[in-house]
């Protein structure tokens, strides 16, 4: 990959596993927990999925449990996000950077996601996928349908 340098790095088990931990609880990839840290730290500006998947996250523990959560609670989230202003404006940053314009990397890297993220902190499993929805209006076209996996 042009422009990229691969590093390994040498960490304590205590620290993997901390890290891993927080990584599945927002739904994201040691890789990009690393990089986002690192960013902080040099005051490199980050694309605050970090502090979405965090609220997003928060919103999820207070209102819902492993075993009592509806079976379209990714759509839910998503809704919940939507009709947000604080939670839009952070995902408008992050799917509109810079421009008016649509990263559709960006937004499909972010909804991936929002939804591990969803299915991490409920314990859930898949049960089915959903029919196409409209975007424009659900912010997502498909999500999967989940029930407790424990």
């Amino acid at each position: 990959m042009p422009g990229m340098i691969m590093k390994s790095l040498r960490l304590e088990e205590t620290i993997v596993d901390q890290v891993n931990y927080k990584c599945d609880e927002i739904g994201m990839s040691f890789n990009d927990f690393v990089l986002y840290a690192i960013n902080v730290q040099l005051g490199i500006e980050d694309d605050n999925s970090m502090k979405l998947l965090q609220l997003l996250a928060k919103w999820i523990r207070k209102n819902y449990t492993v075993d009592l959560f509806p079976a379209d609670i990714t759509l839910q989230t998503f809704h919940y996000l939507r009709d947000t202003a604080e939670l839009k404006k952070i995902y408008d940053k992050i799917v509109y950077p810079k421009t008016n314009e649509k990263n559709i990397n960006a937004m499909i890297s972010l909804h991936r996601r929002i939804g591990r993220m969803v299915k991490t902190i409920l314990k859930a499993k898949v049960k089915s996928r959903s029919v196409p929805h409209d975007p424009e209006v659900h912010l997502i076209k498909t999500f999967s349908f989940l029930e407790s996996g424990i």
